[in-house]
This record gives C-alpha cells, sequence and structure tokens, in this order.
C-alpha cells in the first residue's frame, strides 16, 4: 500500500483500518467491512480495489443462493506476503513463517545451549536467517516478530529490558538489532501476550475475558479487560513473582516464596535437585509431591486472579504442566479450596505458540505503523 501507511489523512487512515479489519476476521465481505467499520459503501469498494490490485488480499469467487445476488469473500492474500516469528525461551528458541492469512508455512525448533550474550543473539540471528531462506523465491517476507520471557518495554516493543536466561542482555533493542542486520520490520513483545494472540485465533469459541498462565522456565500472564489485553506499560505484571509463601523457597530473584519458586520448570528442577526438567517430565510419579506443591500454589494464584480480575476462565498451557491430569486436578482442587464459587472455569491447552502469536502481531503492527507491505 504505497504512500498509504505512513500518512495520517482520512483516506489513509481507512486503508489502514480496513485492512486491519480484513487481517483479523480472515475472511470477510464488503458489506461486512461496512458494517463493521461504518466507512462508506464507495470507501470500502475503493480500499478493497486497491488492496486486491497490490496482491494484499483476494476475492473470491460469488456465492449464489436461491434469491438475490452473490456474496464473495474477502481474503488476505497468504500466497504471497508472509511473517517471520521467533520465540526466545530457555528450553530452545522456535521459529515460524506464517501467510497474512494466518496459514502456517514452515515450523522449526532450535535447542538453546549457551546462557552467553554472544550465543543467544547470534542463535536469534541464524533462526531469522533460516525463516528468511525458506520464504526466498517463493514469499515477500514483510515483518519479523520477536517474543521473548523477561521484559519488553511495551511502548516501544522495541527493547528487551531482560532476558533471565542470559544475564548480560539488559535493556538490549533487539528491533534494532534485527533491523539493522535484515532491513525488515520488526515488532519485540512479551512471550505470553503472544500467546494470547495465538489463542484468540485459534479458540475463538471460549469466550473472553481470560487469565493466560504460560508455565514453563518462568511464569508468563496475560489478562484481557474489556475483551483488550490489559497493559501497564510504566510496571509491567510480574505475575510469576507475586509472593504465594512468605519467608518459603528461594527463587531465582533473590527473594523468597515467589510463585515461580515452586511452579517454573526452573523452581520445579531446584526443589528437586535435577538440573534439567526432562528427568522430571519423563517420571513424574517419582516428584509428585514437588509437582503437586507446583500445583496446590498454582491454583492458589489463580483463585487470586479470578478476584481481581473476574475473568470467565483461566488457561493453562506451558511445558510445566505438560498435559499432567494429576497436576491439572491439583490445580483445579487449590482454586476451589480459595474460590468456592467457581466464578471461572481452568482450561487447559497444550499447544499455544508464542512464535505464532507474534508474528501474527508483527503484521498488525506494521500495518498500523510500519509502513507498505509492498517495499
Amino acid at each position: 500500500m504505497d504512500n498509504y501507511i505512513d500518512h495520517h489523512n482520512d483516506t489513509q487512515k481507512s486503508f489502514k483500518n480496513i485492512f486491519a479489519y480484513i487481517l483479523e476476521k480472515g475472511k470477510t465481505t464488503r458489506r461486512e467491512i461496512q458494517k463493521d467499520t461504518n466507512y462508506s459503501w464507495s470507501s470500502v469498494s475503493s480500499v478493497v480495489s486497491v488492496l486486491i490490485n497490490k496482491g494484499l488480499v483476494y476475492e473470491t469467487e460469488s456465492i449464489h443462493y436461491k434469491v438475490g445476488r452473490g456474496t464473495s469473500y474477502i481474503v488476505p492474500n497468504g500466497n504471497k506476503f508472509v511473517s517471520i516469528g521467533v520465540d526466545m525461551n530457555s528450553i530452545g528458541f522456535s521459529l515460524i513463517v506464517i501467510g497474512i492469512d494466518g496459514d502456517k508455512k514452515y515450523e522449526e525448533k532450535f535447542d538453546y545451549k549457551e546462557n552467553t550474550k554472544e550465543y543467544t543473539l547470534n542463535l536469534l540471528l541464524e533462526v531469522i536467517n533460516k525463516g528468511i531462506q525458506f520464504a526466498k523465491d517463493k514469499y515477500t517476507v514483510v515483518c519479523i516478530g520477536v517474543s521473548c520471557q523477561g521484559h519488553v518495554d511495551v511502548p516501544t516493543h522495541s527493547t528487551l529490558e531482560k532476558f533471565p536466561f542470559c544475564q548480560d542482555i539488559e535493556n538490549f533493542n533487539v528491533k534494532e538489532f534485527v533491523e539493522n542486520k535484515f532491513h525488515i520490520y520488526t515488532y519485540v513483545e512479551h512471550d505470553t501476550r503472544c500467546v494470547l494472540e495465538d489463542f484468540r485465533v485459534h479458540y475463538n469459541e471460549i469466550p473472553l475475558p481470560v487469565c493466560i498462565f504460560r508455565v514453563v522456565s518462568g511464569i508468563g500472564f496475560a489478562i484481557t479487560v474489556n475483551d483488550q489485553m490489559f497493559d501497564e506499560p510504566l510496571w509491567p505484571m510480574d505475575f510469576g513473582h507475586m509472593i504465594v509463601h512468605p519467608n518459603g523457597e528461594i527463587c531465582s530473584c533473590g527473594k523468597k516464596g515467589c510463585l515461580e519458586a515452586y511452579a517454573s520448570t526452573t523452581g520445579i528442577c531446584r526443589r528437586a535437585g535435577v538440573k534439567d526438567f526432562s528427568i522430571i517430565d519423563s517420571n513424574r510419579d517419582k516428584y509428585r509431591d514437588i509437582l503437586n506443591d507446583a500445583g496446590y500454589y498454582l491454583g492458589v494464584a489463580a483463585a487470586n486472579m479470578i478476584r481481581i480480575f473476574g475473568a470467565r476462565n483461566i488457561i493453562l498451557t506451558g511445558k510445566a504442566i505438560n498435559n499432567d491430569a494429576t497436576l491439572i486436578d491439583k490445580i483445579i482442587s487449590a482454586y476451589k479450596q480459595y474460590e468456592p464459587e467457581e466464578r471461572a472455569k481452568i482450561i487447559y491447552i497444550d499447544d499455544l505458540s508464542p512464535s505464532y502469536g507474534v508474528a501474527r502481531l508483527a503484521f498488525k503492527e506494521k500495518n498500523n505503523n510500519g509502513g507498505s507491505f509492498n517495499d
């Protein structure tokens, strides 16, 4: 959309908003666009025509009914434009390439073997480059999304304030680092918000608002309020470090009694006296008492979050849980102990992907702030 995205008059704004609507819906009609965006029929028709000419969307053949004119659908062109999503995690880095229609084109996982700054950043570039090489001669890569555990500077979505598995990475501008290397628009986001985006796409039959707990080497948290992601840019919610046991187990942050000290893979390993969570994961019955403690404190935390935010569903995901039915039952029983009204349902989903979510979010932010898809 050359020369449309970067300007702010009403015409250019309509292009951004209508294209954003199509990206969000995935499949829609001109009439739906008009109804939900409040733009005139002529504006919608004009914008859709330009989007088709630019190859950003395509129009399906008309579907004819017994009465009235046929209806054609407007669909994002996933066969031309793609986004690369990367999740940075101590368990490993994951890569995905998706079309603007949300279709997955390519996935791969990479081991994370060292915690030095040089290794971590080189691995990030290696993973991104693998996605670019896959897309070469097939698609146009319009954006890169990077999902990170740790604290991300929310207003700019550029700086990783801290990557907890590599102490040398603090206040590092990931966006600038990646863009200088590949010259592709880059967006940086906290991993749990990316998981929430994946949830919204693939599990939209589950009603909002929801709380999402991602229980991995750290514990991420995302919450929707009024059907929108809750953001607090100045003081990001550090859910994993809420105190659930005053003066309890020592946490990696140096404090005592944090939720992460009991329920994260890092905390569970520390309490079990093992270095690798795969040892616990492959023999959960042996470490059942420690896992039960994790479940108990996750249930307590869930009850607290429901009392504060009033969500309808609590979504659990992550390697620490890994569809362990006994652990999930422990979480639910502890939740019911402290929230007898059971105002929310606890649901486990094992396949939520932060790399997919950040690739989707990068598309949206590219459209809103990043310029033309045809650069």
